[in-house]
């Protein structure tokens, strides 16, 4: 028998469920773990290989994602100039946000994957527009309160 690790689980005889080298009682059945209990070595599981069919679906839909927030400022900045303005303050950021989280992913490890790269943008984007949202959510109770005092002078 080895001797019990960190590293190391405990297979019961009666239920066959992982426990802690150091346990005394199952943990799914409570029966007790004997000394004869065969301790196994837990694997260390490498990471994920990429996925070639993946990373070039995400790699298209995150180019649409970056083509449609073009085509849209376009747009915007045709019909309405100071909108454009406007709307590449709030479009920057979240593009930033993710560009920097995605190279500092890719100095840590090695491959950052097309999906993780969208998914990135999407909560970036996301959480930019809930602040904003939560701003003029701010801004019209701070206005609410302003004119109830205003009218109660």
């Amino acid at each position: 028998m080895k001797s019990a690790t960190r590293d190391s689980i405990r297979i019961c005889v009666e239920c066959a469920a992982e426990n802690s080298p150091f346990s005394d009682n199952c943990w799914l059945c409570q029966c007790p773990l004997t000394g004869d209990v065969e301790i196994v070595t837990a694997e260390i599981v490498g990471e994920n290989r990429p996925n070639p069919i993946l990373d070039r679906t995400f790699a298209v839909l995150t180019g649409l994602v970056g083509l449609l927030i073009v085509i849209v400022g376009i747009g915007i900045a045709a019909d309405e100039p100071s909108l454009g303005v406007l709307y590449v303050l709030v479009v920057t950021p979240p593009l930033l946000g993710a560009f920097v989280r995605v190279k500092r992913e890719m100095r840590r490890r090695r491959y950052v994957g097309w999906g993780e790269r969208l998914a990135t943008l999407i909560v970036s984007f996301a959480l930019m527009y809930g602040l904003l949202m939560a701003l003029g959510v701010a801004a019209l109770v701070a206005f609410f309160i302003y004119c109830v005092i205003a009218l109660s002078t």
